[in-house]
C-alpha cells in the first residue's frame, strides 16, 4: 500500500483508539484513587481538552496527557502501581533497559490497529507528575525552582552521557561530557533530587507545581481545591476548582473587552495610516492583523491588538519623525521616550486606556492600548548563511531579555524571614536585581540592533532580496512579494497591506484559511483593561458585537464548505491511489 495511504488511515483511526485507551485508563485512576483516598487532578493539555471538548484535544489524542498529584497522594498512588496495575503498563524508567528512572512516570494501556491485514501495537500513555509545595515568597520560590531546573537539566546530562550516538556527537565531545558526569551514579542523584523538591512538603502549603522534569503552572492552592468532576467520554475527570491558570474559556465578559479594545485598536491604527503617508514612509499590517484582514475582511474575533510592520529605513524615518505629526493623545513609546519599555520594537499607545498584563503589571511605563510597530532586516539568500545570521540574532536578543526579566521591581515583603534559607535567597536575590539595574537596556538594544541591520547597508550590492523581523517570532518575506504595498480596507479604514498577503501568511501560518481549534480562539490574559476615549464612549458596543457574530458564522461557513471541497478532493485521490496499486498488484 501507499504510505500516503497508510498514514491517512493510520491517523484517522489511532484518534479514536487512543480516545478511547486513555478514557480506560482514567476510569481505572478513578476508582483506585478514590477506593484509597486519594486525589489527582487534569492539568495542562489534558484540562483544555476537558474544558473544550469533554475529552482529548481533537486530532492530539496521542500527545501528552498528564495528571497531577500532591506529593503524597503521588507517593501512596506509585506504590499501588508498582505493586499492582492490572492489564495497564506502568512505566517508570527511561528507555528500554529499565535502568534509569524517568522524572514523570506514565500509565500506559496496549492497543492495536488494523490496517489491510496488518497489525500495528501502540500504546496510549497517561503522564503522572508530582506536585510540590511551593512558599509565596517570591524570591525563596524562585531559588528553589532555579535550584531543582538545574539538578534536571544535571540529570538529563548524566543519563546521556552513558549512551554515544555517533550521528549526534563526536567522541570527543563524548568523551568530554562523560568525564564531567560519567562518575555520578544517576539513581542516587535522582533520589536526591526528589527529596530537595519536597523541601516546603508540610511546611508551605500556599502554592503548588510540577518542578520535576519541567516546570509545570503555579496555582494557589486555593485555587487547586476543592477538586471538581468535569464530564470526560461519558465519565468524569478531576479538575482543579478554578482552571484559569491553563485554561481561559470563552465568556460574554471577555467578548465585550475584546470588541471594545479593538475600537481603540482602529483609532490607532488609523492615526497610524494618516501619519505615515504624511511622513512619506510605507509600513503594512503583520501577523494576526494580516491574518484577520485575508480570512475575517477585519479582526481576528478574538485577537485584540494591532501588528505592523516596516523596512528599517522607513521605521528609522518614522522613529524620527513621527512625534512631530500623532496627535497629543497618541504616544510613541520607543527606548528614547519611555526607557523602561522591554521590547525591541516601538509602539503606540493612546491615553486613558489600559491594557495590562502580567508580564507587564509591575513595570513602570506606559500601559496604554497599543498598536507593534516591527522593523524588518535584510537576511541573506543562502538557507544556510540565513540560519546562521538568524541564530546570531537570536542569541543577542535572549541577552537582552534575561537582562530585562531579571530588572523586575523589588517584590514587598510584609514578614520576617522563617529561616537563613530564606533570609538568604531574599538578600541574593535583592543583589542580583541590582546589579542587573546597572546595565543600561539602551546598551542591549544596540547591540541587537548593530547585529540585526547589519546587512540592510549593502544588501542591494549583495543581492539580498529577503527581510525579516526577528521579535517577537521569526518571520520574514521576500520583497517582491512585500512591495509594492497595497491600499486595502479594514473595518471601514485605509490601511496597506502586502503585495501578496496570502505568501506572507502561508510561510507564517501554513493554512492560514482553516480556523484555529477552539481552544486556541483566545484573547490575550489581561489583568486590567480601560478604554476611557470618547469615541469608544460613543459606540454601541452590543450592536458591534452583534454584527461581528455575525460575520464569524458566515466565515465559518465558507471555511466549512472549503474544507469539505478539499477533503472530498483527497478521498478521490486517496481512492484512485489504492486502485492504481491494486491494479500494479495484479
Amino acid at each position: 500500500m501507499d504510505t500516503y495511504a497508510i498514514k491517512t488511515e493510520k491517523t484517522v483511526i489511532s484518534g479514536e483508539h487512543y480516545a478511547s485507551a486513555k478514557a480506560d485508563i482514567i476510569a481505572y485512576i478513578n476508582e483506585l484513587c478514590e477506593v484509597n483516598g486519594i486525589s489527582y487532578f487534569a492539568y495542562s493539555t489534558l484540562l483544555i481538552g476537558v474544558a473544550f471538548y469533554e475529552g482529548l484535544i481533537p486530532g492530539k489524542e496521542a500527545g501528552p496527557s498528564p495528571i497531577g498529584l500532591l506529593r503524597n497522594d503521588y507517593e501512596k498512588l506509585l506504590k499501588l502501581l508498582r505493586n499492582d496495575s492490572g492489564e495497564l503498563i506502568f512505566d517508570e524508567y527511561l528507555g528500554d533497559k529499565k535502568v534509569y528512572p524517568q522524572p514523570i512516570v506514565r500509565l500506559g494501556k496496549r492497543f492495536y490497529l488494523d490496517v489491510d491485514g496488518i497489525s500495528i501495537e501502540r500504546i496510549a500513555w497517561i503522564h503522572i507528575a508530582p506536585f510540590d509545595a511551593l512558599p509565596r515568597d517570591f524570591d525563596y520560590r524562585n531559588a528553589h525552582i532555579r535550584h531543582i531546573r538545574r539538578r534536571n537539566e544535571t540529570y538529563k546530562r548524566i543519563v546521556g552521557c552513558r549512551t554515544f550516538n555517533r550521528d549526534k556527537q563526536s567522541i570527543i565531545r563524548f568523551a568530554a561530557k562523560f568525564l564531567l558526569y560519567g562518575w555520578t551514579n544517576p539513581r542516587r542523584y535522582y533520589r536526591k533530587t526528589q527529596q530537595i523538591a519536597q523541601k516546603f512538603t508540610g511546611k508551605f502549603e500556599e502554592q503548588y507545581a510540577c518542578i520535576i522534569q519541567k516546570l509545570s503552572k503555579i496555582i494557589d492552592a486555593d485555587k487547586l481545591f476543592p477538586l471538581q468532576k468535569l464530564p470526560f467520554y461519558g465519565t468524569t475527570i478531576l479538575c482543579p476548582n478554578d482552571i484559569t491558570p491553563w485554561v481561559t474559556l470563552p465568556s460574554e465578559e471577555i467578548e465585550r473587552r475584546t470588541v471594545t479594545i479593538q475600537q481603540v485598536d482602529l483609532l490607532l491604527l488609523k492615526e497610524f495610516d494618516r501619519v505615515c503617508r504624511e511622513i512619506g514612509v510605507g509600513y503594512f499590517v503583520c501577523g494576526g492583523t494580516m491574518l484577520g484582514y485575508c480570512r475575517h475582511g477585519g479582526f481576528i474575533p478574538w485577537d485584540d491588538d494591532v501588528d505592523c510592520g516596516m523596512l528599517r529605513s522607513d521605521y528609522n524615518k518614522f522613529i524620527a519623525e513621527a512625534g512631530k505629526y500623532l496627535d497629543k493623545r497618541f504616544f510613541l513609546q520607543t527606548r528614547a521616550t519611555d526607557k523602561h519599555i522591554p521590547y525591541l520594537f516601538s509602539k503606540i499607545r493612546i491615553d486613558g486606556t489600559e491594557y495590562v498584563t502580567n508580564y507587564n503589571e509591575n513595570r513602570p511605563f506606559h500601559k496604554g492600548i497599543c498598536l507593534d510597530i516591527f522593523p524588518f532586516d535584510a537576511v541573506p539568500n543562502d538557507l544556510k548563511d540565513r540560519e546562521r545570521f538568524v541564530s546570531e540574532v537570536k542569541r543577542v536578543e535572549i541577552v537582552h531579555n534575561k537582562v530585562v526579566n531579571r530588572q523586575i521591581p523589588e517584590p514587598v515583603y510584609t514578614d520576617k524571614p522563617k529561616n537563613f534559607s530564606q533570609a538568604f535567597a531574599r538578600f541574593k536575590g535583592k543583589v542580583f536585581r541590582t546589579v542587573m539595574k546597572l546595565i543600561p537596556l539602551s546598551y542591549t538594544q544596540k547591540r541587537y540592533i548593530k547585529i540585526a541591520t547589519r546587512y540592510n547597508a549593502n544588501a542591494r550590492e549583495l543581492g539580498f532580496d529577503t527581510v525579516a523581523s526577528f521579535v517577537p517570532t521569526y518571520t520574514y518575506s521576500k520583497l517582491s512579494d512585500l512591495l509594492p504595498y497595497r491600499d486595502a480596507e479594514f473595518e471601514g479604514i485605509r490601511i496597506m497591506v502586502p503585495n501578496k498577503p496570502e505568501v506572507f501568511l502561508e510561510m507564517q501560518y501554513g493554512d492560514f484559511m482553516s480556523l484555529p481549534m477552539k481552544h486556541q480562539q483566545t484573547s490575550h490574559d489581561l489583568i486590567h483593561w480601560s478604554a476611557d476615549v470618547d469615541e469608544i464612549n460613543d459606540m454601541d458596543i452590543d450592536a458591534i458585537i452583534q454584527r461581528k457574530r455575525e460575520t464569524l458564522r458566515d466565515v465559518e461557513g465558507r471555511l466549512e464548505v472549503t474544507r469539505h471541497e478539499i477533503q472530498q478532493s483527497q478521498e478521490d485521490c486517496f481512492e484512485g491511489e489504492r486502485k492504481r496499486q491494486d491494479d500494479s498488484d495484479e
